[in-house]
């Protein structure tokens, strides 16, 4: 998947749809995220920083992958590094590609039960909210994409499909 990501991005850097070094974007293009959930079934949300790509809105922990980090293993580490919470299994959720102005951006969502007993200490404000009103924060544009994702994946698992 990365390899198809890397392609479309040269072929946007070449028509000039995509502004940034290959240097840039090479490192850019994995992002893994984690939507962890707490026992009233609500999603941690963090308040990106002001210095960052998207600064000042709410988004899932995570962030880029390191050389040799699978999607899998980006999301365990960022998540631990942004909150203290270190998680053992991660259901995927699914992958999407979002082009921004200045980058293209190919995230991997996870999911994850709050393991009991956590103490969340994260480098920014944190937020518990219901996943079905997602829609109402200010979020990067790439997350209306992911939090459909999220809902359908946890309708589907609230209603399981019938067994023939």
């Amino acid at each position: 998947m990365k390899h198809e990501a890397m392609y479309v991005a040269t072929v946007l850097k070449i028509l000039g749809l995509l502004h940034v070094k290959k240097e840039e974007y090479d490192m850019m293009l994995s992002i893994g995220l984690v939507a962890v959930f707490n026992e009233k079934n609500e999603v941690l949300l963090l308040r990106r920083k002001a210095d960052v790509h998207c600064p000042d809105v709410w988004s899932f922990p995570g962030g880029k992958h390191e050389i040799g980090e699978s999607a899998k293993e980006t999301a365990m580490r960022e998540l631990q590094e942004e909150t203290n919470i270190t998680v053992t299994d991660l259901a995927i959720i699914g992958e999407y590609n979002h082009l921004y102005a200045d980058r293209l951006l190919q995230f991997t969502l996870f999911s994850a039960l709050l393991p009991n007993q956590t103490i969340i200490a994260a480098e920014s404000d944190v937020l518990w909210y219901n996943i079905f009103k997602l829609s109402d924060l200010e979020m990067p544009d790439a997350n209306q994409m992911l939090c459909s994702m999220l809902e359908s994946y946890v309708l589907q698992k609230e209603n399981p499909p019938a067994r023939g």
